[in-house]
């Protein structure tokens, strides 16, 4: 869900990227003002239909998330002083353990690493949407096709979708990072 969620983003801001808002470009094949304000309101409304999709998965996965880092984290500490423990006492079957807990790391790191990078690309790809609308040339523009840019930025803004740990800590690859060091 995460990457259908991530490749429908940035199919929206390639959407809004390659509309044509600028009325010098009207005179082109399909391009009419009504025809682009058209497919301008469309992609809207697909953009929020996918916010919507957005607000409910992140309602059902968020405790999930938030709990599988938790515990995910806390093993990863466990599971290294546990081995530093186990290689202090230096005994053979102490060497056997520690080996045995160090296989177990790979797994435990890419359980924290797929929440945190799948997590991170949404985070990457809604905030490129705005970037995608400012650079639709849209200055040249009506002022209708103008009221809708602001519109539309400020509903992508106002929905600020992201999985937090804290108030300031995002579920991206930086959280994945300070838990690894």
């Amino acid at each position: 869900m995460c990457m259908s969620l991530a490749g429908q983003l940035n199919k929206i801001a390639l959407a809004y990227k390659m509309l044509k808002l600028n009325e010098d470009t009207y005179g082109n094949d399909n391009s009419s003002p009504d025809r682009v304000l058209q497919d301008f309101k469309s992609i809207i409304s697909v953009h929020a239909r996918v916010i919507i999709e957005m607000s409910s998965f992140y309602e059902m996965v968020r405790p999930i998330v938030l709990t599988q880092i938790a515990i995910v984290s806390n093993t990863l500490v466990f599971l290294t002083f546990v081995m530093t423990l186990n290689a202090r006492n230096g005994e053979q079957e102490d060497f056997l353990q520690t080996t045995k807990l160090f296989s177990a790391i790979p797994m435990v790191l890419l359980e924290l690493f797929l929440p945190c990078y799948l997590f991170g690309n949404i985070n990457e790809y809604k905030d490129s949407i705005n970037f995608a609308l400012y650079s639709s040339n849209w200055t040249d523009s009506n002022i209708d096709v103008k009221r809708l840019i602001v519109l539309t930025m400020a509903m992508n803004n106002a929905h600020q979708l992201k999985i937090k740990v804290t108030p300031n800590k995002i579920v991206n690859m930086e959280i994945f990072a300070n838990v690894c060091i």
